[in-house]
């Protein structure tokens, strides 16, 4: 690799809120780039590069998807693969191979926008980040499951731009500023919510290890056993 540029396109239209902020996917020999924007416009879409020429393979048009800066997440469920969105109000699941929705579940409210959905053991969590609701999914279902496929909820969840992680049965998030909260997976029910003094972006698992760390200009790591810290 020489680092030199092998293609590059324009997305277009460009009616995001602010900018494009999610990240490209590789799929197979597909790069898929999430295109949420302002619902009013009626452009978002999810497009579909291939990967050594740039080219593009199809596009899902997606009228009804109002912005969001999400990444969305590769994994399998049942056998199959699924492309896991955060959606600006609630979670769905697509067909990577062709962008077409296997399940989705509507809020009513604004839950996804900056952090990537966590995914584990057939559920689909997902907050927004900038403060607000957030929805565990059983993420097995099809078609609408907004009435059928809930397993538990939080009313508030504090702003933290960075994603979750889950250790074991364990999810942990770094909110803003300086909290570090610990649920369990299946259920919701918090398990320790503590300051931890420069920890206020990221969470990262290893093993049965987490790792949250700081943007600040010190910056530092600190590392966690699974359970309380």
């Amino acid at each position: 690799m020489d680092g030199k540029q092998v293609w590059r396109k324009e997305i277009t239209p460009h009616f995001f809120d602010v900018a494009i902020g999610t990240s490209p996917v590789l799929h197979r020999d597909t790069v898929l780039v999430v295109c949420d924007q302002l619902k009013e416009k009626k452009a978002s879409c999810l497009k579909a590069f291939e990967a050594k020429t740039g080219d593009l393979r199809w596009e899902k048009a997606r009228p009804n998807a109002d912005w969001a800066h999400s990444t969305p997440v590769l994994t399998k469920v049942n056998g199959k693969t699924q492309l896991l969105m955060a959606t600006a109000n609630g979670p769905q699941g697509l067909d990577p191979d062709t962008g077409d929705m296997l399940w989705s579940y509507q809020t009513g409210n604004r839950v996804g926008d900056t952090v990537s959905p966590l995914y584990h053991d057939g559920l689909v969590y997902v907050d927004s980040g900038r403060g607000g609701p957030a929805v565990t999914v059983d993420a097995t279902g099809m078609g609408d499951v907004s009435k059928t496929h809930l397993k538990w909820s939080l009313k508030s969840v504090p702003e933290g731009f960075s994603s979750p992680v889950v250790v074991g049965e364990l999810l942990y998030r770094v909110h803003n500023p300086d909290l570090l909260s610990c649920l369990r997976w299946k259920t919701g029910e918090v398990v320790f919510k503590e300051r931890v003094a420069g920890v206020d972006r990221a969470v990262v698992r290893s093993r049965r290890r987490m790792v949250a760390s700081t943007w600040r200009a010190a910056a530092s790591r600190t590392c966690y056993r699974q359970g309380r810290s």
